[in-house]
């Protein structure tokens, strides 16, 4: 398994405006590259707000890191409740949820915004056992991964996550017309 990629308090840009963000990751003009990102033909999603719930600051800068490329800006809430909060005041596209958290149970968080909102989200955990992943899921998560994790990975799941609940009327239509 992959091991998480620690990214650098300070780069140092080369002078082809490339900026390094570590081994395998950099930015270039603005996008996210990675040596296997396998982004090649990927559908491009850009998400206006992903709201990351997470206590661990170096787990969220890595997670605004690998989201750069997918959403337009990163919001960050350190307990359930101030993530409960935020998610009800910004309506981000994406919710990226810790189990972890200080103040309350990250499937209390989950239940609560699933009550209201249809938002995508993910979990992010070093919970392994799949007894909660299962809970989780049927709780209202609608995907489930554990630390340590890929970056590219998440990022994907990510851009999986958006395509679906970005996806206009029609595009989620089972019905295929063929000819007139």
């Amino acid at each position: 398994m992959e091991q998480p990629h620690k990214i650098p308090a300070k780069s140092v840009p080369p002078r082809d405006g490339t900026t390094h963000l570590g081994p395998r990751f950099w930015r270039k003009r603005g996008t996210l590259m990675s040596e296997d990102s396998g982004t090649a033909g990927a559908t491009p999603v850009r998400a206006r707000a992903i709201l990351v719930i997470e206590d661990d600051p170096p787990i969220r800068r890595a997670l605004e890191h690998a989201l750069a490329n997918v959403t337009e800006r990163v919001i960050e809430a350190e307990t359930g409740a101030a993530g409960i909060a935020v998610a009800a005041a910004e309506r981000p596209e994406l919710i990226v949820l810790d189990l972890g958290l200080p103040d309350m149970a990250g499937i209390d968080v989950c239940r609560e915004i699933r009550s209201w909102a249809p938002t995508p989200i993910v979990v992010l955990s070093a919970r392994h056992a799949e007894g909660e992943k299962v809970a989780l899921l049927n709780a209202g998560a609608d995907d489930y991964v554990t630390k340590p994790f890929s970056t590219v990975e998440f990022a994907a799941r990510a851009r999986a996550q958006l395509r679906r609940s970005l996806a206009g009327p029609g595009l989620n239509d089972p019905t295929v017309r063929v000819g007139d």
